[in-house]
């Protein structure tokens, strides 16, 4: 990651959330809008969504791990590395996931 790109991150979350030191990982997370919610209602179990937050927060680190995945390779090993252990450990991938990872 660039150090300009590094430097507008780290000043975002100082600035846009100042409750950093103060909070847990999960409470923060949830606090800018990244931790999934259920949506269920009854037997009905519906998709975990990530929904309200500080949607300008979430912009910059959107932003900052998209330069990550494209110009860091150590992001890219360790995210390839992440993926390739949680197939393995997992059940078979679904049909449409099984198709866009062969293409």
């Amino acid at each position: 990651m660039s150090e300009a790109l590094r430097a507008v991150t780290r000043s975002t979350l100082y600035a846009l959330v100042l409750e950093l030191g103060h909070l847990s990982g999960k409470q923060v997370a949830s606090l800018i809008g990244l931790a999934p919610f259920n949506d269920d209602s009854g037997t009905r179990e519906r998709r975990r969504r990530i929904r309200g937050g500080r949607a300008d927060v979430r912009e910059v680190l959107y932003m900052a791990a998209m330069s990550a995945r494209l110009h860091d390779a150590t992001f890219v090993r360790s995210a390839t590395a992440s993926f390739q252990q949680e197939r393995s450990t997992t059940s078979p991938l679904s049909p449409a996931c099984a198709r866009s990872s062969s293409s």
